[in-house]
C-alpha cells in the first residue's frame, strides 16, 4: 500500500506521486510559481456581465403569465394508498392484525389480502 498523502499534494497538482511531502524539503517560491500557473484570471467587468441575467428575466417573465398558470380544479387530488396506524388495525377481509392496511378500490386490506 502507498504511504498517505497530503491533501496539499493534490491541491497544488503535484500528482506525481513522489515520497517526499509537499511542504517539506521544497522550495517554496517554486511552488508558489505553480500556485499561481495554475489560476486564472479574470477581468472583473468581465465578471459583472453575464448572459445568465438575460435567461433569468425571460424566464421570469413567462412564470408571471397568468396565462400559462394552472386551474386548481384542473389538478385531481392526491389520494392515499394505505392506512398506518401504530396501534394495529384488524384486516376486514381476513381478520390479521397489521400496522398498515392497503387501499384496494373501496376496501382498506391487509398486504396479503390485496391483489399486487
Amino acid at each position: 500500500m502507498t504511504r498517505d498523502r497530503s491533501l496539499d499534494e493534490f491541491a497544488t497538482g503535484d500528482a506525481s506521486g513522489s515520497s517526499e511531502p509537499a511542504d517539506g524539503g521544497s522550495d517554496p517560491t517554486e511552488r508558489d510559481s505553480t500556485d499561481a500557473e495554475d489560476h486564472t484570471s479574470t477581468d472583473d467587468s468581465e465578471v459583472g456581465k453575464s448572459d445568465d441575467s438575460e435567461v433569468k428575466e425571460s424566464e421570469d417573465s413567462e412564470v408571471d403569465d397568468p396565462a400559462d398558470s394552472i386551474e386548481v380544479a384542473d389538478v385531481e387530488p392526491a389520494t392515499a394508498t394505505y392506512q398506518w396506524d401504530p396501534e394495529s388495525l384488524e384486516c376486514p377481509a381476513c381478520g390479521r392484525t397489521v400496522d398498515r392496511l392497503w387501499i384496494q378500490e373501496d376496501e382498506r386490506v391487509c398486504a396479503d389480502c390485496k391483489e399486487w
